[in-house]
């Protein structure tokens, strides 16, 4: 599933039971790091696997009306939510779908793609790119 705006994965989130909410006020220079650094190492609680939750402050010291989502990757769960699959294989089997392209090499069998290449390549040589005289 994608996501229009942060709003809908914070959204996405709460409702998969995935977002802890901290209300109280912490400071953005060393608290935020702490807290994250213990609850990531959290292991499996509560259901959930390694990574702990992810974390959203909304009380941020000095930055009235911020907040911080931080560890919102932090587990393997969150990322297929994320990239809306079932397992990270899934995804590694999409990326080499995608990168499993023809090589130049390949089209020459093609007579009117290796035109294509050709013409391409006088056009580089001499300077053309995108329609206009390289000066």
């Amino acid at each position: 599933m994608a996501y229009n705006d942060l709003r809908e994965w914070i959204a996405a989130l709460d409702k998969a039971g995935e977002l802890k909410r901290i209300t109280a006020e912490v400071d953005p220079v060393l608290e935020v790091a702490e807290i994250t650094d213990r609850v990531s190492k959290w292991g499996a609680k509560n259901g959930r696997g390694p990574g702990g939750p992810a974390l959203l402050f909304e009380n941020v010291k000095g930055h009235a009306g911020h907040k911080i989502l931080i560890n919102q990757f932090g587990s393997e769960r969150r990322m297929n939510l994320a990239l809306g699959s079932n397992s990270l294989d899934e995804i590694a089997e999409r990326l080499q779908q995608m990168m499993d392209v023809k090589t130049p090499q390949d089209c020459w069998k093609s007579s009117r793609c290796c035109r294509c290449w050709r013409s391409w390549a006088i056009c580089f040589r001499s300077g053309f790119r995108r329609g206009r005289a390289r000066k």
